[in-house]
């Protein structure tokens, strides 16, 4: 008798419930938003201390917006440009800029405002920190900017001519992005979805050496490039490669670089 008893107020509570449930109060799960670009920021909320590292690195000032004065107070101050600033090439002001290339460690090179790279045939345009000197890259040539693949984060690259699909509609920049610089989504993959829900989304972790040779390397087929007798720089990945250290087992980039932190 007890247990019909039980039974009974069990059914009439289940239909109070029931009768008090409608479509108006019922709670339906968020949809996650679309695969899209959190910005580093947005990193910096839960993992902090990488990204206070990855801050002073070189990665994020591959390539620095310019609004018409210098970026003081942008790079690092051990940085080339945040312990020895520099003004723009003689005859030009940072007006005539809308980025620079490069300043956190040995040269600076300069973006005009129609997005082509700054190449004088006076040999004036590129800042060597390291000797403190002028360089002649690509004297009297025209040059656009086509080096976002490596250089920024999100790029997409234009080859239709259309400047209004370029970035800024700049004839010389010839593609878009996300962000200046390599940012943390460069390497994990798109985080809009992870930042959202961290346990659902994971982010991509991929510590291969092949993923560091996509920008560190020179030539194509992992040559390495040398000239005059000199190895040339940007192709660490091709050194590696021939290295004893690419082998079964062997050490690859990331065992002994830590690619969040600064090797200055």
């Amino acid at each position: 008798m007890k247990n019909w008893t039980l039974i009974l107020m069990l059914l009439a509570l289940s239909a109070i419930v029931l009768s008090g449930c409608s479509d108006d109060n019922t709670v339906t799960p968020v949809d996650p938003p679309e695969l899209g670009f959190a910005g580093s920021d947005r990193c910096a909320t839960c993992h902090t201390a990488t990204h206070e590292m990855w801050a002073v690195s070189g990665h994020p000032y591959k390539l620095t917006p310019i609004d018409g004065g210098p970026p003081t107070g942008v790079f690092p101050a051990f940085s080339g440009f945040g312990s020895a600033p520099i003004e723009p090439p003689a005859g030009t002001t940072w007006d005539d800029f809308s980025y620079t290339i490069g300043g956190y460690g040995w040269k600076m090179r300069w973006i005009q405002n129609d997005g082509f790279i700054y190449t004088p045939a006076s040999g004036q345009n590129q800042w060597n920190f390291e000797n403190e000197s002028w360089g002649d890259y690509n004297a009297g040539e025209t040059k656009a900017y086509n080096c976002g693949a490596c250089h920024t984060t999100g790029w997409e690259g234009s080859d239709d001519g259309v400047a209004e699909n370029n970035h800024d509609g700049m004839e010389g920049f010839v593609g878009t992005f996300f962000a200046g610089g390599v940012h943390c989504e460069k390497c994990h993959g798109m985080g809009s979805q992870h930042a959202y829900s961290p346990g659902n989304y994971a982010m991509v972790l991929d510590d291969s050496s092949e993923l560091c040779g996509r920008c560190h390397t020179r030539d194509a087929e992992n040559h390495i490039a040398a000239s005059s007798g000199f190895i040339k720089h940007h192709e660490q990945y091709d050194e590696w490669l021939h290295s004893p250290h690419s082998g079964s087992g062997a050490p690859g980039c990331n065992t002994c670089h830590d690619t969040h932190a600064s090797v200055k």
